[in-house]
């Protein structure tokens, strides 16, 4: 008060006390210096309240989740704000913050309030300022596109961690919160998110995509690790006819014989019956009665042969005596008596056979044999022969052989040369194929695919049978098709639920297939370009992204028909069907992950429920790699990634 009441006297005292001027004009200066350096102090505090609830903010909506901004978020939002924001900054009161949401998670408001005590103002009665820092954070989604490759194979059938949640279904999980996530991201915006899909194992399912863009790009002969029919010549006999007939001829045969009414021949009479028949007449021969009739029968007998027997019947009649007693009298009675005579007529014929030579079906050959499969690939039957010989058929699944590479223990990828070494056409991710078969891709055909008999020791020997004997066997392929893979698209939460609950695991696990095709479906200068490139309506840019998802390791296996046939026998990537194969998939794997990442698409890679390999972590992008114990962390990491495929933004 002392300054005060000095000011308070310097007015009413004109004295001229030029002292007491000056002792004024210096408490002008201290005001006017001193608010200064308060009001700096307050706008220093001020900026780092509201930096503080900034950053509040964004950690707290990075933390959202499908459940919500939960108290656990909460929290992280809470502890940022605080690393950020130093108490002793504010030396009157306390600094409250506080974050909530009123769209479960979308939007994170915060509000943070401090006191900031003032030094040099306070002697003139201004001892401290509230200040209020407001702030907001959101998830915005541009226009981006998401390519999902994801491993497959029958192990996604197994659990991982102790959730008792199998793979994948953990992964289909993951996959709907992810597009939930995102779709909420771009919800009441006019942002374009599109979603490609590759499931892969040992090969992939993308002929329908291949084949819409040009049916040439697919071969119409390929070379398969198979069986040909074998068969051996047999005599045929065939019957031709009968030959000339041979005619004999056999005694008739007689009916009985049937009399008829007795009447009085003569009319002597005789005394005794010896005198009558002493004089009794003897029956007339046998004479023809009319005309005859003939019947016929053909008939083979025991030799083989036909025989037509006709038999010639004919009437014939006579007369026949007797003795007959007529009141103590005999007289001689006569009747007419009458049969059938039947003459037997005998056509004999050999038969006659042509003797002629077929082809008997006598097994398989195992072998590599060339398909025509140009109808096949246009949805047609392909006919085969099953195991005992019948013709059969099958149509084509989609799943494909990759076009022509080079056996080589090592690739690698530079902006400069591309694929090292050449001749690598399958790791192209760009070019289309030409009228080189080379360049071309191939229907796998399953049900003619082989792995071939071999003993115990691996050494192939080929057979002529179809069922192996002393310790050599013939076993079919081992075969998996994956669902089909989807370009670039938009898709409705139903459409997108759809596929992912049709994912189901089987096969084995190869990690170049996968890649290479996601980054055909993904690059804007390959094959796909027309899709990839398609301008959204808002005109804005688009971010690419690319989630290899993968629970396992590497395992070329050799036996099996693969999108490179059955190394084994083919040889495509490895010098003898076989040695260091896992090594070399990997080789070609990053290879094709180098190409991806060339092309400016975000490559994110997350191990689920195996270890997160080095080969993995090359693979992805920078901060791009995860990995997940269990169905919860998997769910987890995709959220984290869909968080980043989004942009997060202060709004306020």
């Amino acid at each position: 008060m002392g300054l005060a009441r000095t000011l308070r006297n310097l007015r009413i005292d004109d004295s001229g006390n030029f002292a007491a001027i000056g002792v004024a004009g210096m408490g002008v200066a201290l005001v006017l210096i001193g608010g200064g350096l308060d009001v700096s102090k307050s706008y220093m505090v001020k900026n780092r309240l509201q930096s503080a609830c900034d950053a509040g903010a964004l950690a707290g909506r990075r933390s959202v989740t499908n459940t919500g901004f939960t108290s656990a978020a909460q929290t992280i939002a809470n502890k940022y704000f605080d690393n950020n924001f130093s108490q002793s900054m504010s030396i009157s009161g306390s600094t409250t913050r506080t974050y909530t949401t009123d769209d479960n998670g979308n939007t994170i408001d915060g509000t943070a309030v401090s006191k900031v005590g003032y030094s040099i103002m306070s002697i003139f009665g201004f001892k401290e300022m509230a200040l209020t820092a407001n702030c907001s954070a959101t998830m915005a989604m541009g226009n981006s596109d998401v390519t999902m490759v994801l491993d497959v194979t029958g192990s996604m059938s197994q659990t991982a961690g102790s959730t008792g949640v199998s793979k994948i279904n953990g992964l289909k999980t993951a996959m709907k919160n992810f597009y939930n996530t995102v779709a909420t991201s771009v919800a009441s915006s006019n942002a374009r998110v599109r979603y490609a899909f590759v499931p892969y194992n040992a090969t992939v399912n993308v002929g329908s995509l291949v084949y819409a863009l040009n049916p040439d790009f697919l071969v119409n002969s390929w070379p398969v690790q198979s069986r040909e029919p074998q068969y051996k010549t047999v005599s045929v006999q065939t019957f031709s006819g009968w030959g000339a007939p041979v005619y004999t001829t056999a005694p008739g045969a007689y009916s009985s014989i049937s009399i008829g009414t007795y009447s009085q021949y003569s009319s002597t009479q005789y005394s005794s019956k010896n005198s009558c028949l002493n004089i009794l007449p003897a029956d007339t021969n046998w004479g023809n009665s009319g005309s005859s009739s003939s019947t016929s029968q053909v008939t083979v007998n025991n030799s083989g042969q036909q025989v037509t027997t006709t038999t010639v019947s004919q009437n014939q009649t006579s007369t026949t005596f007797q003795c007959s007693k007529v009141s103590g009298k005999y007289y001689v009675y006569s009747a007419t008596q009458t049969r059938t005579a039947h003459t037997y007529n005998y056509a004999t014929q050999d038969p006659v056979y042509t003797t002629t030579t077929a082809q008997q079906f006598n097994g398989f050959l195992y072998k590599q044999v060339v398909w025509d499969v140009s109808a096949y690939k246009a949805g047609s039957a392909l006919q085969y022969l099953n195991d005992s010989g019948t013709t059969v058929s099958t149509t084509w699944d989609g799943c494909i052989e990759e076009r022509k590479t080079v056996a080589q223990p090592s690739f690698s990828y530079s902006s400069l040369l591309g694929i090292q070494p050449s001749g690598a056409n399958d790791l192209d991710i760009d070019s289309a194929p030409t009228t080189n078969v080379n360049t071309k891709w191939a229907p796998m055909v399953d049900n003619v695919a082989y792995l071939r008999g071999y003993t115990k020791n691996g050494n192939f020997l080929p057979q002529n049978v179809d069922t192996y004997t002393g310790g050599t066997q013939a076993v079919s392929n081992f075969y998996a098709c994956p669902k089909a893979a989807q370009a670039l698209t938009t898709m409705s939460q139903s459409d997108f639920y759809a596929y992912t609950n049709a994912l189901s695991p089987n096969g084995t696990t190869f990690h170049d297939i996968g890649a290479i095709w996601g980054g055909r479906l993904s690059s804007p200068d390959g094959i796909f370009a027309a899709v990839v490139n398609d301008p959204p309506a808002n005109g804005g840019k688009v971010a690419r992204h690319l989630i290899f998802m993968t629970d396992g390791e590497m395992n070329a296996d050799n036996e099996i028909y693969s999108a490179y046939g059955i190394e084994f026998h083919d040889k495509r990537t490895t010098s003898d069907g076989g040695t260091n194969a896992n090594g070399i998939h990997t080789s070609r794997f990053l290879a094709a992950c180098e190409a991806i990442k060339s092309k400016g698409i975000r490559l994110w890679v997350v191990a689920f429920g195996t270890g997160l390999s080095s080969d993995l972590i090359s693979c992805a992008s920078d901060q791009s790699a995860y990995a997940a114990a269990d169905s919860n962390q998997i769910n987890a990491q995709f959220q984290e990634i869909a968080q980043q495929v989004g942009q997060l933004r202060i709004t306020q």
